[in-house]
Parts: structure tokens; sequence; C-alpha cells
């Protein structure tokens, strides 16, 4: 080995370090000693008003900071009362167009329910009238007795899909269904060449 690496080895390093450290912490006693001499004649030193201004500084910046942080956070906890609130109030606003569409679909069968009832009394009263007149009358037109039957089918259509009653409308149909035959094979009924 060279042998400059043979004195190296050969230095106590224990007691290197224990000298740094003492002179380090004699420094450091030194210049607290300085300043609390310095603090108590009211001398004031360049470096310390400098430390001091720093650490003023310090706190001002850390005052800044937690400051701020409270403010992002009652922000954050406003914004996310406001999400609530947006949320609940969009539930309510769809929950209501629910209800409201229920209610116009409701109120459309009732419409719809209404305008069929009035027209099964109006085919109704037709087909009991034409049952009536039709004992009394010995010719009866072809287009008549063609308007009848539809208005028979869309009565029985009526009563299927909307469950109607048709108590004695029955037996007027079966009435003008014989008095149609009857009339159809003595020729009764008169087509609109014939008039």
């Amino acid at each position: 080995m060279p042998q400059a690496v043979i004195e190296l080895l050969k230095i106590n390093y224990v007691e290197s370090i224990v000298a740094v450290a003492t002179v380090l912490a004699g420094a450091v006693i030194i210049k607290e000693g300085l300043e609390k001499f310095c603090r108590t004649f009211g001398i004031e030193l360049k470096w310390v008003q400098r430390r001091e201004a720093m650490e003023a500084c310090q706190k001002k910046v850390s005052r800044a900071v937690d400051s701020l942080i409270e403010r992002q956070n009652k922000l954050e906890s406003l914004e996310a009362d406001e999400r609530a609130q947006r949320q609940e109030v969009d539930n309510k606003i769809v929950e209501e167009i629910a209800k409201l569409r229920q209610d116009i679909a409701d109120l459309d069968k009732n419409l719809e329910k209404r305008e069929a009832e009035e027209h099964f009394r109006t085919i109704r009263a037709n087909i009991l009238n034409f049952a009536n007149h039709l004992n009394e009358k010995t010719e009866v037109s072809a287009e008549l007795i063609s308007q009848v039957y539809r208005e028979i089918g869309e009565y029985e259509f009526l009563v299927h899909n909307y469950g109607f009653k048709n108590n004695q409308v029955n037996a007027s149909i079966e009435v003008i269904t014989q008095k149609y035959q009857s009339m159809l094979l003595n020729g009764q009924i008169i087509s609109a060449e014939d008039k």
C-alpha cells in the first residue's frame, strides 16, 4: 500500500470527529452568548436583524399559507354542499317531470275514454233508433244499411276495447240483422241507382 494510505489509517477519526463537534458546539454557544449580550445592552447586530426579519417573514408567509388552506377547504366544502344541493334539486325536478308525464298520460287516457264514451253513446242511440224505425219502413237504402253496419262494427270495437256494456243493443243488432235479411230476400233494399 502506498505511504499516504497508511498515514490515513493511523489517524484517530473518533478524536477528529469529537474535536469538530466540540468546535461547532463552542461556536453555537459563543454565538448565543454574543446575541444575549447584545440584546442586554441594546446593541443590534445586522445578522441578528436579518434573521429576525426572516423569521417574521416566515411567520407571515406561514399565516398566509394557513389562511389560504383554510379558505380552500371552506371553498371545497361549499362546492361539495352546492353539488349535493344541485343533485337533490335535479332529482326532485326529474321526479316532478315523471309525475307530470304520468299525469298527462292519465289525462290523455281519460280524455280518450270520455271521447270513446260519447261516441259509444251516439252509436248506441243510432243503432237503437234504426232498429225502432226499421219496423215502420217498407224499404231501406243500401247506404243506410252500410252505415248502420259500420256503426255496429265500431260499437263492437268500443265494447271490446273499453269494456263498455252492450245490454239491449245486442237485441237491436239481432233485429236489424233479421230485418235486413228479410228485406234483402223480399227486394226491399234500395240502391242509389234505384232512386
